[in-house]
């Protein structure tokens, strides 16, 4: 059965054993935030250099199905449950879609030049109630069923994108931004939205994410972010998963780059 809303999964560092870690780590007070890379660039710690065990699940399309009453309980059962972190999408599955307040992220049949206030009001309400509860929130700025939209347009209005959203939140520092489904997106598009986050974001880490079980060192991935996401799509096979395990303990401690792996 495809489950792609909710989807509970433990983010474990592929680059750390996990005895550097303890049950305090998973603990993360906001005065200890923004995240950061490691000097050695393969793993991510809090603000005071801490290494930081991510407990997160998927929450692709809470913007869409959620009210905020129910967001914030959302929240609160997976702090209760310690869970440190989730994920979402900022657009809707389908570019005719709309959040739970019936707000487009676009104005004018999506127009990437007119960002809707209304939409991104109700997304920082979300990540300021993350904030007060100490949660981590990882926002995929672009996927690949938007790319009808994107696509109709040029490097500058890409990068206007990615700024807007940014300046919008720069001031959260529970934010890792999550520019694409990489496998998806062409590199100029990656690279302008991610030009155009860096030039508002000057703490927030900038991920890749990639939604399918690699089969190479990720590492040769075009996009230049701090951070991978490795989440593979809800319908891969176990067949998939066991490569995915392969893959992992044999590149583990191989990587330039922090990575994040998923498992169910």
């Amino acid at each position: 059965m495809r489950k792609r809303f909710l989807l509970a999964i433990l983010l474990l560092m592929t680059c750390l054993s996990t005895e550097a870690f303890t049950n305090k780590s998973i603990e993360q007070p906001t005065g200890e935030l923004p995240l950061k890379i490691h000097p050695n660039g393969k793993h991510v710690t809090d603000n005071n250099g801490k290494p930081f065990l991510m407990v997160a699940d998927v929450a692709w399309q809470l913007l869409r199905k959620l009210s905020y009453a129910d967001a914030v309980q959302y929240m609160d059962i997976r702090k209760s449950q310690s869970f440190n972190t989730f994920i979402v999408q900022l657009l809707p599955a389908l570019p005719t879609q709309k959040n739970f307040n019936k707000a487009t992220p676009f104005l004018n049949n999506n127009d990437l030049d007119q960002p809707n206030k209304a939409y991104f009001d109700y997304l920082e309400k979300i990540v300021t109630a993350a904030k007060e509860r100490s949660l981590i929130v990882g926002i995929v700025v672009l996927r690949k069923s938007w790319n009808i939209v994107f696509d109709n347009y040029k490097e500058d209005s890409w990068k206007n994108y990615g700024s807007y959203v940014g300046k919008r939140l720069a001031r959260y520092p529970n934010i890792i931004w999550i520019v694409s489904e990489e496998e998806y997106q062409s590199a100029s598009q990656f690279k302008a939205i991610s030009e155009g986050l860096r030039s508002s974001t000057h703490e927030q880490l900038i991920a890749s994410l990639s939604t399918c079980s690699p089969t190479r060192p990720i590492d040769s991935s075009p996009n230049r972010s701090d951070l991978k996401f490795v989440i593979p799509d809800s319908t891969v096979s176990y067949s998939e998963y066991a490569t995915l395990a392969n893959w992992q303990k044999k590149f583990r401690r191989t990587f330039t780059t922090a990575v994040f792996n998923s498992k169910f």
